[in-house]
C-alpha cells in the first residue's frame, strides 16, 4: 500500500444530494422544463401563428393605406421587442386583437 492519503469525501445534505441527482447535466431544457413554458405560454410563436401574424400586417396596411413595415414597426413597439419572432405564444392573441383594432388614421398628424 501507498502512503498517500486518499481525499476526504464531501458530505452531501439530502437536499444536496437530491439536487446533484436531478440536476441536467448540460444546458438544455429538461422535458419537465419544456411543459412548464408550454403552460404558462413561454415558448416562441409557432410558424402558423408568425403567417397569421404577416398576413394581418399585409391586410391592415391594405385596409388603411400604409406600408406593412410601419404596421410591423408598430405592433413591436406595442409589445417591445426588438423583432416579431421574439414574442411568445402568450402574446398571440393580444397581437391579433392589437393589428384587428388598430386604427392608423388616428395616429397620424
Amino acid at each position: 500500500m501507498s502512503d498517500k492519503k486518499l481525499p476526504e469525501a464531501k458530505l452531501l445534505t439530502a437536499t444536496e444530494n437530491a439536487v446533484a441527482k436531478t440536476a441536467p447535466k448540460t444546458a438544455k431544457a429538461t422535458p419537465q422544463v419544456t411543459q412548464r413554458a408550454q403552460v404558462f405560454g413561454l415558448q416562441p410563436l409557432q410558424a402558423l401563428e408568425l403567417r397569421s401574424i404577416y398576413a394581418l400586417f399585409a391586410w391592415v396596411a391594405n385596409e388603411q393605406q400604409a406600408a406593412p413595415e410601419t404596421v410591423r414597426s408598430m405592433t413591436e413597439s406595442r409589445f417591445g421587442v426588438a423583432a416579431i419572432e421574439q414574442l411568445r405564444q402568450k402574446d398571440y392573441d393580444e397581437v391579433i386583437k392589437f393589428l384587428v383594432d388598430l386604427r392608423l388614421d388616428e395616429l397620424k398628424n
